[in-house]
């Protein structure tokens, strides 16, 4: 069992060594019983591939800690809680949380602790060298790999013109509304839902002084939702749902399931019958 607490380790490529086919590996390395590292500095000498190993073991990376180089988890646990990283942070077979720190190369999502996702890093002191941090949070949606916290999101990044396919990572029971927002044209969006259900339940979308719909797609845009089901919550003073979707684009819809039961009937024409709007 280690507990480093404190001090500065330079420059160890002195005790490198051939590992795996003659790849150079890490040389500060942990390969069994449980470590704690914090307040400490670790350094690599530049330009050789050298970095922390974990081969095995536990080893939770904490306050204080400064690794100048990569880190990569082999086999064993590793934990990030705080702390500045200068490499990047990888995995093989071992378990890899970080819930904590602020990196220079982003850390892959995989790796992040339940209930934390990366994010960019707001400090104005260390974001140039550290541009990336982590932060509480879930993606809920995905392009190829990358993940977005909303629907809105993942439909703001689809670029114009490029056939683009926005794929749902789980069931929302609390979601906002989602729109292709007036004045965007030519996107070219796949919406597959995946067999997940999506539920509205607030930030209502429309036209500037219209925003009461759960969707709303604006012309010159194709769209595809598909696999899924939308539905919303019983109307409130927060989302003020009249529509459940306002269309104007090139729409499909393919294996789709929308319940508008919650949705307050609405039609701007006094004379008709009331209706949904869908």
């Amino acid at each position: 069992c280690s507990n480093v607490n404190g001090g500065t380790y330079p420059d160890y490529s002195g005790t490198a060594y051939e590992y795996w086919s003659n790849k150079s590996v890490p040389v500060f390395n942990f390969n069994t019983g449980n470590a704690t590292i914090k307040n400490t500095t670790i350094t690599f000498r530049d330009g050789d591939n050298m970095g922390l190993c974990v081969d095995g073991g536990t080893v939770a990376l904490g306050e204080g800690t400064v690794v100048n180089g990569p880190v990569s988890a082999v086999t064993g646990t590793v934990t990030i809680t705080e702390g500045k990283y200068s490499g990047a942070i990888t995995a093989d077979q071992a378990t890899l949380k970080i819930s904590g720190g602020i990196f220079a190369v982003k850390p892959a999502a995989e790796y992040c602790a339940e209930g934390f996702i990366p994010t960019a890093n707001t400090d104005e002191a260390t974001k140039a060298e550290y541009p990336y941090a982590v932060k509480q949070g879930a993606f809920i949606a995905q392009i190829g790999d990358t993940g977005y916290e909303t629907l809105q999101d993942a439909i703001n990044a689809c670029e114009a013109g490029t056939e683009t396919t926005i794929k749902l990572l789980d069931n929302v029971t609390d979601g906002a509304g989602f729109a292709i927002p007036d004045g965007v044209t030519n996107k070219k969006i796949i919406i597959d839902f995946d067999g997940k259900s999506y539920n509205v339940t607030k930030g209502a979308v429309g036209s500037t002084g219209t925003t009461t719909q759960a969707m709303h797609f604006y012309s010159g845009n194709t769209l595809t939702l598909k696999n899924g089901t939308i539905t919303s919550a019983a109307t409130s003073d927060e989302n003020k749902l009249k529509m459940m979707m306002q269309n104007y684009c090139d729409l499909t819809l393919d294996g789709m399931t929308i319940d508008c039961s919650n949705v307050n009937p609405h039609c701007s024409r006094p004379s008709a019958h009331p209706c949904y709007y869908v």
